[in-house]
């Protein structure tokens, strides 16, 4: 995560065609909206439509999850050292 840094999600955005194409799906990219204590924060999401009171899925849902957080790594990791 890159925290307070408006400029990096910039450099991020700029990159975002070949990022999903890299990730082989869309993403979210929310714009930096300033917190509480007056910092610059941004988000970049990928979402799954799921019925979290269905137990049945939890497993699902989990292998999605950790699926695509080591997607978020493979592909943003090397990006975001050389920011």
């Amino acid at each position: 995560m890159i925290r307070d840094d408006a400029e990096a999600y910039r450099e991020l955005i700029e990159q975002s065609q070949q990022i999903e194409s890299e990730f082989d799906r869309e993403l979210t990219w929310n714009e930096p909206e300033e917190t509480r204590s007056g910092k610059k924060r941004s988000r970049i999401v990928v979402t799954k439509s799921a019925d979290v009171t269905d137990q049945d899925q939890w497993d699902e849902y989990l292998d999605w999850m950790v699926e695509h957080g080591e997607k978020f790594h493979e592909v943003f990791y090397d990006r975001i050292q050389q920011l």
